[in-house]
Parts: structure tokens; sequence; C-alpha cells
């Protein structure tokens, strides 16, 4: 069979799991073959499936990367068709800051190349993709964090391993690379531009020189303000599986506090990372958001001079203003429109770089992953094989006996045969779940 994984053409197709078990060295090993196709335009019909009447030379599955499968049938290794899957480094991505295309896991080169790819993505001309911001963006991405204290080892701080579905609409799928890296992604000035959440420099000063209306202000509500926030993730360590991290833990001080504040009210927030499999880096979204609701929750809408034009969307600003009584406090830009008259609606949610810093507090536990041994593959057991004479019906009767034992916590039963030296016909001696089995007249040697 042709197992189908993605539009090529990709990195690398990895390790093969057959029925959640890694295939090399497993039992399924001598019945399988396998022929990983890259997904190239270029590349030639699969060798494994040629080999099929139906399948020609000419079937080649340009630009699709896919598994070229056979499986040789035993049936004390397959019960039935069995679930195969692979590990995949995925697409080859279009780099700005290199000029070169390869494979990389940068969220930010990820979601530029679903903007511009015209196979399966939006297809926008290069033009309107601001690659300056682009480029910030992916470097944002690419610094090395301390996967936790001690540790000598370091993690990006984001990463994107997700599978994107072209049968979820564009939208949905932009928000889902976005969701993954922190993102935000502005259209202004006829391009799409980039800007990862961060703790950024002030770009402009808003004050009653510029601001001539009055605010709008929306604090944080229970809807939006959370003091534990679970994230899930698919976990390699778990192999594979769906995982997931909360922040903060139920024992820490913080969630202690937080709940404190909160009258002692549970207020929980579930999030879905699906381009997230790291621990770490699902952590500290995870720890950004239950954050940045507590310490940020403040929305402001005003109407401002034409001088707001030199904003734009995901810039940090301060506001000082005696109304609110203000002084440089900080915002980050969430929305600009202009009105008929060059005035501008703007409008900014609180800035708090505290939220920002990455926590390296604590090690990844063991997985939880069930370490019961394969119910499938069962000890062999311990067989002892005597005869003796009894008496039966006032006559010396031969008989052989088999005693089974086994210290398999998955077997029960056992079917004990015997056949005649030298023979291949087999008779049963029983059933039993361990013991003595026993054969009446057998013949002598």
């Amino acid at each position: 069979m042709a197992l189908v994984l993605c539009e090529g053409e990709v990195e690398e197709i990895g390790d093969i799991y057959i029925n959640d078990e890694l295939l090399t060295g497993s039992k399924y090993a001598p019945y399988v073959t396998i022929d990983k196709k890259l997904g190239t335009d270029s590349q030639s019909a699969s060798s494994t499936l040629t080999a099929a009447p139906s399948w020609k030379s000419t079937d080649k599955l340009s630009g699709i990367a896919y598994l070229g499968i056979r499986l040789t049938f035993n049936q004390d290794v397959f019960s039935s068709i069995p679930t195969i899957n692979a590990v995949v480094k995925g697409r080859k991505v279009y780099d700005p800051r290199t000029s070169t295309t390869a494979y990389s896991s940068n969220p930010a080169l990820c979601l530029r190349d679903y903007l511009t790819n015209t196979r399966y993505g939006k297809g926008l001309d290069s033009s309107l993709i601001d690659d300056t911001a682009f480029s910030a963006a992916a470097n944002a991405c690419d610094t090395d964090v301390t996967n936790y204290d001690g540790s000598g080892q370091t993690v990006k701080r984001f990463s994107c391993n997700a599978v994107i579905n072209t049968d979820q609409n564009l939208f949905n799928n932009v928000k889902l690379f976005l969701s993954g890296m922190q993102g935000m992604m502005p259209y202004q000035d006829g391009t799409y531009s980039l800007v990862i959440e961060d703790d950024y420099a002030s770009t402009f000063d808003f004050d009653t020189n510029n601001i001539i209306s009055g605010f709008q202000i929306k604090g944080a509500d229970k809807g939006s303000k959370y003091n534990k926030v679970t994230a899930k993730f698919i976990n390699p360590s778990a192999n594979w599986q769906a995982d997931a991290v909360i922040w903060p833990e139920a024992d820490s001080t913080d969630y202690a506090t937080f709940l404190s504040e909160d009258n002692n009210k549970p207020l929980e927030k579930e999030i879905d990372l699906n381009t997230v499999n790291n621990y770490y880096q699902a952590r500290n979204i995870a720890k950004t958001l239950c954050l940045a609701s507590r310490k940020a929750g403040i929305q402001i809408s005003f109407t401002a001079t034409s001088d707001a034009l030199k904003c734009s969307v995901g810039d940090i600003v301060t506001v000082t203003h005696p109304t609110p009584a203000w002084s440089s406090k900080e915002f980050r830009v969430l929305s600009l429109s202009i009105n008929y008259d060059s005035t501008v609606n703007i409008t900014l949610a609180e800035h708090n770089p505290t939220v920002y810093p990455w926590v390296s507090d604590q090690q990844e536990p063991e997985s939880f992953a069930s370490n019961l041994p394969d119910p499938l593959t069962v000890e062999a057991p311990v067989l002892t094989v005597s005869d003796e004479v009894r008496v039966h019906n006032e006559e010396a009767v031969s008989f052989l006996i088999a005693n089974v034992s086994t210290t398999d916590e998955f077997a029960e039963r056992f079917e004990v045969q015997s056949s005649l030296e030298g023979e291949t016909e087999f008779v049963t001696m029983g059933q039993a779940g361990g013991g003595q089995s026993a054969q009446v007249n057998i013949e002598d040697g």
C-alpha cells in the first residue's frame, strides 16, 4: 500500500512506528518492507509498489511525500492491517535572512511559506510580505534559552512542529501558526507583517497633545483572567502521544497567591498548542498567557491626531494622561483606523514586561506513558516431560506427562500437543492454565 504523508519536498522521513512500536528491531521488522519517498517533483515510482500489478512506473506521486509499503502476513505477528506512523522532518522553506530554502522548524518561516505557497497555501506574492519584519520575528523565535536550570542544554524559544491540514480555512491555519509563537500578523501599508509578543522599547508617546478624545477603558473580567493555564501538546518523550503542562503548578506559591487574590475561586484556561511538541516551550506559553491575563488586562480606546500613524500594530507605546493618572504607562498597539478627518482611532492593550521572561525553574517530569510489557509478546513457558507406567483397568499403561509453568503475567492458558518422533502430525493433550497434562497409551521410545 501507499501511505501518503504530506506535500513534498520534505527533509527526511525518519523512524517508522508499527502499532506504536518502533519498527527497527521489533517483531514486525522481518515482515515489513518500506520505501521512503520525500516528495520531490522529479521522484521515480516506488520500487516496492511497482511489484504490484496495479502500480506502474508512471505512478510517481510527484510532489507527494509517502511510504511505499509491503507487509508479509504472519498470523503470529499481525492480527489485522497495522497502524503505521512516521516521524517526518517536514517542508523545506524559504528564509529571507539568508535567501536560501532548507528545512526549518522556525514558525515565522513556516508561516511565510504557507502564505506564499501557490500549491497549498494562500499564494501571496512575496512583494506583499514584509520580509524585514518576518526576519526579525524569525530571529526572536530562534533565540536559545535554557530548558531548565543546571541542565546545560538549550531549546529554541519557539518552534513549529505541526500538521497543517488544508481542509481547514486559511484564517484558522494562520491562527494555528500564530498561537505557537505568541505572534501578531498585522496588515499595514499594503504588506503583511509579523510581530512576536515580547518586551520592546517604546516607539511613540501619547499625551494630551495628541489624544483628542475621552478614554474608553476596559478592565480584565473573570472570563479573561486566569489563575491556572493548561497547555496541551504532542510530546515525543511520551511516544508522540498527547500530553499537557500546567502553569502554575497546583502546589506552587504562585498558584496559592493567585487563588487568594481571586477569592479562592479557580479561574482555569485550557489551550491546544498544535504546533508545539516541547514541554518547556508549552510551559512558557502557558505561563505568559496566565501572567498577561492578570498583569496586562486593561484595554483602552481613544481618538488621536494623525501623528498616531507613525505607530504600527504590535508596537509598544506609552500613555501619559492626568485623567487615569498615568505617566509613561506602556501599552501595545492592537488596532489603528483612519477617520475621514485624518484623525486616528486607536486601541491599545496594557503591556507588562514581567510576563515575558523565560522560566527555567523546573525539569520536565518523566513521562507517565505506560511501561507495562507488550501483552502480545509472551515469554516462553518452562516445559518438563516424563513418562510413567500406571495401572489402568487392571492393565499397566504408559502415560506421557507434561508439566508446564510460567512467570509471564499475561499467559493464562496453554495448549499441550505431542507427536510421534519423526512425524509432523500432532495430537492435543489438553488445554489448561498451567500444571500437568497427560496422554495415555504412548508407544515405548
